[in-house]
């Protein structure tokens, strides 16, 4: 018999993160994800834990959405992952197949909970039967519960467990109970059969999950649902680390160690929060009477003995819930520094895995997969750079970026006739392609469902050199000298972009065999080898991708502490770079993330700006603009026409925006416009 069958009259938490989670962020938990944090969650002492796409057995085959994995990898993830703990998926009858859950048992599941809306229940009698005999754990989880009065509920829970459920499971899916249904619902079952096991899960639409949990408990419930973070469907669950630490205020789940709960919880779940409700320290203060006035003292002692600060809170709070003199903080934390600390969370990855490529193209869809995973994630677009450039070779990015405010990463196309393979392959995966052509023919119609976002990666390129440079040189170009070599694309668009910041260029010949006006503005910059520039350049850049242009000689002419800057990855010679560092040169490659997301993003912003926030309107008969259409004087500009929410000003007929009078009768009226307009759903971002 495992955890879930054996709860007697006990407490368990049954943490769904890994299941009901993942609606949050569109069933995107990894198999490793699943492998982490539930080796994670084993180790902090929970002993239920529930994996798989939200839907459960068979849902990415029943068209109710694609998992970042396959059940059999979540299935696998977890089977390697945990040592104690059991694992288990969710089967709604008509989803999942009776297959799926012999495969399930085979990769070592130890319990279903079979789900069925509270008025389909003899739904689910067949997989109830099958999961007994090939020897699974079975919860019935009876959807909807509050479809039916509280007597209903329990002739049905009776009728489950007479079908084998070893628990049957009062599910609030619409988070609209109160604790007292919740009492009155339990109550109802245990009067037909007080030896039947109870759980409850429930949804915080009402904010009411945390109170309905422990009502739920109080009336006789035994496994009680939550997540971390309250991750879940729809408003979220009760927090798998609040619950614990509620419970143990009453006694219960001593076993659970609830400071690594949070630990897992901010370090793997509070990232993928778009809105992250809840914190550590704020948890910590509920569970020890600590006001929060007196975080900074606990702090400052916590960081001065390298102890943990939860624990300290927790020791101060237990002996003065009403004030944390200094003097009681310093014992305490003295006290804390000389006990034995706690043993490490176990993180226990899947032993395999990746997906192998299937050629050039089976690269390109893994990594816009990847992507389409990581901006779920992060609540972040997704974006495939693809660039056609003669300067490069062909190759796929191993890299995701998330930190620049999309998912971004990139193909690098040296030959035209690639680019619509690429696209084909990225397309149903990405929501946006940022993508140059290069000279090879490019329509919007090549993608179906991505957006594409035209650029010139030699300008980015440019761009970025300029900018990367002028941060590496303490922010300031003006009055610098910088050396430039490297293919004439290239070079000459970074020449220009050094010169325009206020540097002197020198500009390689190889670079510029004919210097015309556009850049020889000013006479900032000139023509000189950049062997002959480099010993007074305060840096020496080379745009050459793949070729090296800048070899050890050259280093040699450097002075030490100026900055050597490999702008075409590839573009030193091998031995410039110990060269370099052994006389105390700077040496750094172009990075252009940063760039490129701000490219995406703009082109972006700009998009939505022309094709949903552009336009005019009367409003209440008062005309409005809104997106950079150039108002007629009197007319009041808004933030958007299609998605108003607020006032911007009013137009002064050249373009300009005077600032509005509050007061005045058209901005009155637009102002309540707005207000109704936000009210209305597709009125709201």
């Amino acid at each position: 018999m495992g955890h879930l069958a054996d709860q007697g009259k006990s407490a368990a938490i049954l943490d769904a993160t890994l299941r009901d989670g993942s609606y949050t962020i569109d069933f995107q938990f990894t198999a490793d994800d699943t492998a982490v944090i539930a080796s994670a969650l084993e180790s902090a002492g929970v002993r239920i834990i529930e994996v798989g796409h939200g839907v459960g057995l068979g849902a990415a085959r029943a068209g109710k959405g694609d998992a970042a994995a396959t059940d059999e990898a979540y299935l696998r993830a977890a089977a390697e992952a945990l040592r104690e703990a059991d694992f288990g998926m969710f089967y709604i009858p008509g989803i999942a197949e009776e297959d799926d859950l012999r495969r399930a048992r085979d990769l070592g599941m130890g319990f279903v909970r079979v789900g069925t809306n509270i008025t389909e229940l003899a739904e689910g009698r067949a997989a109830i039967a099958l999961a007994k005999r090939i020897g699974l754990d079975v919860s019935a989880n009876l959807m909807k519960s509050y479809a039916v009065s509280a007597e209903e509920f329990g002739a049905c829970a009776q009728q489950a467990a007479a079908w084998g459920a070893d628990v049957v499971c009062l599910v609030d899916s619409a988070g609209c109970m109160l604790p007292e249904e919740v009492g009155a619902y339990i109550a109802a079952a245990l009067a037909r059969d007080p030896e039947m096991t109870l759980g409850f899960h429930g949804h915080d639409n009402l904010n009411m999950a945390t109170a309905c949990t422990l009502e739920a408990h109080r009336a006789g419930a035994r496994v009680l649902d939550a997540t971390l973070q309250g991750m879940g469907r729809s408003e979220g669950n009760v927090a798998t680390e609040v619950l614990a630490a509620i419970l143990q205020k009453r006694g219960l789940a001593t076993e659970i160690d609830v400071n690594a709960l949070l630990d897992i919880s901010e370090a793997f779940v509070r990232p993928l929060m778009h809105a992250p409700r809840r914190s550590s320290l704020g948890i910590t203060t509920g569970r020890a009477r600590f006001h929060s006035s007196f975080l900074g003292r606990v702090m400052a002692a916590a960081t001065a003995y390298g102890i943990d600060p939860r624990e300290l809170i927790l020791r101060v709070g237990e002996r003065n819930p009403v004030d944390a003199p200094a003097e009681l903080v310093a014992a305490a934390a003295q006290e804390i520094a000389a006990e034995r600390p706690r043993a490490p969370i176990r993180v226990d990855p899947a032993a395999s895995t990746g997906r192998s490529p299937n050629g050039f193209e089976g690269e390109v869809t893994l990594r816009a997969q990847e992507l389409r995973e990581k901006g779920c994630k992060h609540g972040l677009p997704s974006v495939l750079n693809v660039a056609v450039t003669r300067y490069e070779v062909t190759r796929v990015s191993p890299f995701v970026e998330t930190r620049f405010g999309c998912a971004l990463s990139n193909v690098m196309l040296a030959e035209g006739a690639l680019l619509p393979a690429t696209l084909a392959a990225a397309d149903p995966y990405v929501d946006y392609v940022l993508v140059d052509p290069g000279d090879a023919p490019f329509d919007g119609g090549m993608l179906r469902k991505a957006v594409p976002l035209v650029y010139s990666d030699h300008e980015m390129w440019a761009r970025t050199t300029a900018v990367h440079v002028t941060a590496l040189l303490e922010g300031r170009l003006s009055g610098r000298t910088i050396a430039v070599t490297g293919t004439p694309g290239l070079a000459r668009r970074a020449a220009v972009e050094f010169a325009a910041a206020g540097a002197h260029v020198a500009l390689d010949p190889s670079a510029s065999p004919q210097l015309d006006a556009p850049f020889a503005e000013d006479g900032r910059i000139t023509v000189r080898a950049v062997g002959e520039a480099a010993a007074e350049a305060d840096a020496v850049v080379s745009l050459s991708p793949r070729r090296p242009a800048v070899d050890s000689e050259t280093v040699a002419r450097m002075r030490p502490g100026a900055l050597l800057y490999d702008g075409g990855i590839g573009s030193l010679a091998r031995e410039a770079v110990p060269a370099a560092e052994t006389r105390g040169i700077r040496v750094v490659r172009i990075d252009m993330r940063p760039s490129l997301a701000a490219t995406a993003l703009e082109r972006m912003g700009m998009r939505r700006i022309v094709r949903e926030h552009m336009g005019r309107a009367t409003w209440d008969g008062v005309s409005v603009v809104a997106g950079g259409l150039i108002g007629r004087e009197g007319e009041v500009i808004v933030d958007s026409v299609s998605r108003p929410t607020r006032v911007v000003g009013v137009a002064d007929g050249r373009g300009g925006v005077l600032h509005p009078d509050a007061d005045a009768p058209a901005v009155r009226k637009v102002r309540r416009v707005i207000a109704q307009k936000m009210l209305e759903p597709e009125g709201r971002e």
